[in-house]
């Protein structure tokens, strides 16, 4: 750190220079250094940062009378705040308050602006030190990301965006191409999930007294050429594109009205067949009677 020992001020010329002067930082007093203020009506104040012996750029430092640190200039541009020793352009080692957006670019399309948290008490590999959050396009696709890094990172370790919220609106977890509202590429474990429909496809029309209920004999039929129940997606469709789960359920729930009325139908027939082998019976069992 640079202690001057005078000041000069000149007052010749435009910009007027403000001048302090102060030893090398090896001592010698016959070679002095110099930071310059300039003051200029265009330039505004223009801060000049000394160079030690060898021209190299000094830290330009700010400390209380005590020797307690408040910021500091590095020689490459970095600018610590609590901190002698800036890893970033800014570095500040305490909390932040801004009244005003934080706005992170990048030049390379397919990153885009990041944010990065870091815990480095996480050092196991498999566990994510630091996480960012991208402003994703290019061959990443138009999406905000949330990526995971370990200590190895993307050398063999963790490395994958885990969550993944579309330009469009569409999130993925475990995917990075969201083709509905919500993709997850794993499993999902929940207490409930509660599925709208439009009231009119639900199918109460089965009981409707219009309704062309198929024949047992049809849906036999059908089973035997399709090797699935009519209205019903085969294997190798469900394979193919999934299943919609309210379509499902309704679905579903019309086989079972379907299958509701046909054992409906049976049981009348069982009851008339029991009652004319009742009436059968009675006959058979007064003598001399024939029916």
């Amino acid at each position: 750190m640079m202690l001057f020992a005078a000041i000069r001020v000149f007052a010749q010329s435009n910009p007027y220079p403000i001048v302090f002067w102060g030893p090398d930082l090896d001592g010698a007093n016959s070679n002095f250094q110099r930071a310059v203020f300039y003051a200029g009506l265009q330039s505004g104040l223009l801060f000049e940062a000394p160079l030690d012996a060898s021209g190299n750029k000094l830290p330009i430092q700010f400390q209380w009378r005590g020797g307690t640190h408040a910021m500091t200039i590095t020689g490459d541009g970095n600018m610590g705040i609590g901190t002698a020793t800036p890893a970033q352009k800014l570095h500040v080692n305490g909390n932040g308050k801004f009244n005003g957006l934080i706005i992170s670019t990048k030049s390379d399309p397919n990153i885009g602006g990041t944010l990065l948290l870091e815990n480095l008490a996480k050092t196991a590999n498999g566990t994510a030190n630091a996480w960012a959050i991208y402003n994703m396009g290019g061959v990443y696709g138009n999406s905000l990301q949330f990526w995971a890094y370990d200590n190895v990172g993307c050398s063999g370790g963790l490395c994958r965006s885990n969550f993944t919220l579309m330009d469009n609106g569409n999130v993925g977890i475990g995917t990075t191409n969201p083709q509905a509202r919500l993709a997850v590429n794993g499993d999902i474990l929940t207490h409930k999930i509660k599925v709208s429909t439009n009231a009119s496809l639900w199918p109460d029309y089965v009981f409707e007294k219009t309704y062309k209920l198929p024949s047992l004999q049809h849906i036999e039929q059908y089973i035997s050429e399709n090797k699935h129940l009519p209205d019903m997606p085969s294997a190798a469709t469900v394979e193919k594109d999934g299943h919609d789960l309210a379509e499902m359920d309704r679905k579903l729930l019309q086989k079972v009205e379907e299958l509701t009325l046909h054992m409906i139908r049976l049981d009348k027939e069982n009851q008339q067949l029991k009652a004319e082998l009742q009436t059968l019976k009675k006959a058979q069992a007064v003598p001399g009677k024939r029916k």
